[in-house]
């Protein structure tokens, strides 16, 4: 176990209580950071993966009305979660200097999750000078735009899924 780590993240629920964050069908996606939301996923997540301990627990996506959760509610269960042995680091995907700032005002943030690629390089501005100056991780998805920087699609590719509404993909 101590050679892998484990990464997950929470505050994405089917089917309860939350803010509406997609449709999937005709099932229903929720944000939901509540602590009480947040316990039942990290207990859920063990009990599924047959871990003890998950080594990077990371907010999704954070809070927003209808169903907002304050991020010092948040923080204050990733950090009994992390005094229980239950999570080793949290993390907080697609966040802003703001969150990022709130964040560290109620607690630890070890990692961050950001989209980053030489085409869309905003985080430079602002989150990673903040993440540097706090010795927080920084991790970066869609580095090469979702296949578009690999050199292999044609003009005449027609982007569908969730390619359709990227600037990027667009004629």
């Amino acid at each position: 176990r101590e050679q892998v780590v484990v990464e997950t993240k929470c505050g994405i629920v089917w089917e309860r209580k939350g803010s509406l964050f997609n449709k999937v069908g005709d099932r229903q996606l929720y944000k939901n950071l509540s602590p009480e939301s947040i316990r039942e996923e990290v207990e859920a997540s063990l009990q599924r993966l047959g871990i003890d301990y998950i080594d990077i627990y990371m907010t999704h996506w954070q809070s927003v009305p209808p169903f907002f959760t304050p991020i010092a509610e948040t923080v204050a269960v990733l950090n009994e979660l992390k005094a229980e042995g239950k999570i080793r680091a949290i993390g907080a995907a697609n966040v802003d200097a703001d969150h990022i700032r709130e964040y560290l005002q109620y607690g630890e943030l070890d990692i961050i999750q950001a989209k980053y690629s030489i085409l869309d390089r905003a985080m430079e501005n602002e989150l990673l000078p903040l993440c540097r100056d706090n010795g927080i991780v920084v991790q970066v998805y869609s580095p090469l735009e979702q296949g578009l920087l690999t050199g292999t699609i044609t003009r005449d590719y027609v982007p569908g899924g969730a390619r359709a509404n990227k600037v990027w993909f667009q004629r």
